[in-house]
């Protein structure tokens, strides 16, 4: 988790414990629209980037959906009631929510991160292979 959304997390979290759950709303829906900005970052270039991220949240997560975790894709409406509870929604339903709310968001981080070290140790795997089967060529020579 990067330090910005630990932060955003704790403030989340700081304002459900004070009854502020239409606040804590706004927090976790930043961490979430931030994982796909990095998404749309990683796969689009220069005014690509800027085109993709000035659509709306839906249309940025079908643009890059193949490389968000099945997760998020079956639970597309994490964004919508996030967005709800900033804009529709009362301090009441909002904290009486925030707890599954806040799990999905710490779901989507930690499968991102272990897909993320997965891709990084099957690399190094494969290079280390890459370097045995060369030295195995030099001997057999």
């Amino acid at each position: 988790m990067s330090e910005e959304d630990y932060s955003e997390l704790n403030k989340a979290i700081g304002l459900k414990s004070h009854g502020n759950g239409v606040g804590s709303f706004v927090y976790l829906r930043r961490i979430f629209e931030r994982l796909i900005k990095y998404k749309i970052q990683e796969k689009f270039q220069g005014t690509d980037v800027s085109r993709v991220t000035s659509l709306r949240t839906k249309e940025k997560i079908e643009s890059v959906k193949e490389m968000l975790l099945e997760f998020v894709l079956n639970n597309t409406a994490l964004c919508s009631i996030l967005s709800k509870g900033i804009h529709d929604l009362d301090e009441k339903f909002c904290i009486s929510h925030f707890e599954t709310l806040k799990s999905a968001i710490l779901l989507i981080l930690e499968e991102d991160y272990q897909r993320k070290r997965n891709e990084s140790v099957k690399k190094e795997i494969s290079n280390d292979i890459n370097k045995i089967q060369q030295e195995f060529a030099v001997e057999n020579k």
